[in-house]
């Protein structure tokens, strides 16, 4: 397989960091292989020459950033489009960021290059056509959640194999012990042994100044029952020092961290945390927890009449009635006040959803039994090793 060409695409900063390890892999087994495509910072460290930037050309989060997104993500589609038809791969990989890849996928089909897809879309949620699009437009699909093979088998589409969620490759280097955790308590200025909320208030600058005031309203309604309350909140780098301030100036008993969202899960005792990867992550480092969700009209359109799930939380989908969901109409401080004594102290509840969390977290550290993941470490490299049998 000498003199390989390979296009990989990833639209989203989790699909990079995907990609790039399918491409250390890939480099692994064809050290003269060359690959192009479109990514980010994880691509471009990967020596991956990536002729559409997806961090400044691509990304979008929400569907009203989508609407003012358009025009770049069509000059990023017909970039790409461009590459498949010029270069002509032998191979085209792409992660995630569906509607897009879609796209892309049929654009290579009519070209006669075969497809990979990673993480597969969402057909368990959306009342639409994205079956028939896996079954016209995809050859092989990476699968990251168990429950997903059988879904496709059910619909006439056979060409599906389980690599495993890529967390679960991850998680055992982050993993703390309890001696740290209460260790990282102290470092943050709280007690060691007060009971501890973990609060996550979302990435993005938006979904913080939407969530904290009604969350932290809340807080401070609980610790007038339970004075001894404290909170660590994870904040990613995209939230300013100067929003904080303004959203959380005085706040008591709350440790502001950043960077270190996976370590306060292990920290704490329970949980309010928005919908997203972190309710996976949640999972994985056993803290019970209340997700919550509040999108915007158009979002909120969107999914009462496009979504056929009545359960958003990733956790509810793969177990259902497994965490407490708190949605729209009911996000208000009461409706948080009332997770918070309800489950902060009680022991047995906590309990008894840590073990269930613990069980979905070791069926996504599972993969499919074949021949091809026969010693691999990771869901990349099985992804890595997928494409490298369709290059046979």
């Amino acid at each position: 397989m000498q003199g390989k060409k390979i296009i990989i695409s990833a639209g989203e900063v989790s699909g990079d960091e995907h990609a790039s390890k399918i491409v250390e892999h890939l480099r692994e087994a064809l050290p003269d292989v060359t690959i192009r495509g479109m990514g980010g910072t994880n691509l471009r460290r990967a020596n991956v020459d990536t002729v559409v930037d997806s961090e400044t050309s691509a990304s979008v989060m929400g569907f009203g950033e989508l609407f003012g997104s358009i025009s770049k993500i069509r000059a990023s589609l017909k970039e790409m489009k461009n590459l498949l038809k010029d270069w002509k791969p032998d191979l085209l990989i792409t992660v995630d960021y569906q509607e897009f890849h879609f796209m892309l996928m049929k654009a290579a089909k009519q070209l006669g290059i075969p497809t990979l897809h990673f993480v597969s879309p969402s057909i368990w949620a959306w009342r639409s056509g994205r079956t028939e699009k896996v079954k016209k437009y995809c050859d092989k699909l990476a699968l990251i959640y168990p429950f997903e093979k059988k879904m496709y088998e059910e619909v006439g589409y056979q060409n599906s194999m389980y690599v495993g969620h890529p967390f679960a490759d991850e998680f055992p280097s982050l993993k703390i012990s309890t001696e740290e955790a209460l260790s990282f308590r102290e470092e943050l200025g709280l007690s060691k042994t007060s009971p501890t909320l973990a609060i996550f208030l979302g990435s993005r600058k938006k979904e913080f100044i939407n969530h904290a005031p009604t969350v932290m309203k809340a807080f401070l309604k609980a610790k007038e029952e339970i004075p001894n309350l404290q909170a660590i909140l994870p904040l990613p780098d995209t939230i300013s020092q100067d929003l904080i301030d303004k959203e959380l100036s005085g706040m008591p008993a709350c440790a502001i961290t950043r960077g270190n969202s996976i370590k306060a899960m292990q920290s704490a005792d329970y949980g309010i945390i928005k919908s997203g990867t972190s309710n996976l992550q949640a999972a994985f480092c056993g803290l019970p927890f209340t997700m919550y969700y509040l999108g915007g009209y158009l979002t909120d359109f969107i999914v009462r009449y496009f979504v056929r799930i009545d359960q958003y939380s990733i956790i509810n989908v793969i177990r259902t009635n497994t965490v407490r969901e708190v949605i729209q109409e009911e996000f208000r401080p009461s409706t948080f006040t009332r997770e918070m004594l309800e489950n902060i102290q009680n022991q047995k509840k906590q309990g008894a959803l840590r073990k269930e969390l613990l069980e979905i977290a070791n069926e996504l550290s599972s993969f499919e039994d074949t021949e091809i993941f026969n010693g691999s470490q990771s869901a990349p490299e099985r992804v890595a090793r997928m494409a490298l049998d369709m290059l046979k």
